[in-house]
């Protein structure tokens, strides 16, 4: 009996599955979520906690290297520009080492994974679910309102444009209201 697996079907499903394991970036942002690190910044995007991940968080940092002068530099943009600036070669990939080196400002992470940026279907799920909070609550402070006549009212569409709630009777006549909504 022969037993047979694509071992590459195998390593895709694993990363799907540590993918998922791994907590979802907040759309409003967040601090480094190490305990350690006395980094309290506010992550607004999710591409500025992954710069100050690999800045702090990796053991090692991949540098560019220039052969002439032996300078280092955290970006091959910079590595370039220094190249074409200072020594003033075409050649400047060929003066032009990447290496990796020990991270000096090395903080260990511990089990505390990086968290994920959200898919485009998550991320779409999510901005309906809140639509669907706003529409709930724009309800629910029309029903409040002193302009609300629950008699002639009998079915509500609510079509939110900003600040302003168009609320439609049986007969088809619409009130515009103005409402404030509170964030929970």
């Amino acid at each position: 009996m022969e037993f047979e697996f694509d071992l590459n079907e195998f390593q895709s499903e694993l990363k799907t599955f540590e993918e998922e394991q791994r907590p979802l970036f907040p759309p409003l942002g967040m601090t480094c979520p190490v305990e350690e690190c006395p980094n309290r910044t506010h992550f607004r995007r999710f591409g500025q906690l992954v710069d100050h991940w690999i800045d702090i968080h990796k053991e090692k940092r991949k540098l560019s290297k220039c052969k002439s002068c032996k300078k280092c530099f955290k970006t091959k943009a910079s590595a370039r520009k220094h190249i074409s600036a200072t020594h003033r070669d075409n050649n400047v990939e060929g003066l032009l080492i990447d290496i990796r080196v020990q991270n000096r400002s090395y903080i260990t992470p511990g089990n505390t994974l990086l968290p994920r940026k959200m898919t485009q279907t998550e991320e779409r799920l999510r901005q309906r679910e809140e639509e669907k909070e706003k529409r709930k609550r724009l309800l629910e402070e029309c029903e409040r309102n002193p302009l609300f006549d629950e008699e002639r009212v009998t079915r509500t569409n609510a079509t939110v444009n900003r600040d302003e709630v168009m609320v439609f009777d049986e007969n088809g006549n619409a009130q515009r209201m103005r409402l404030s909504l509170k964030k929970k």
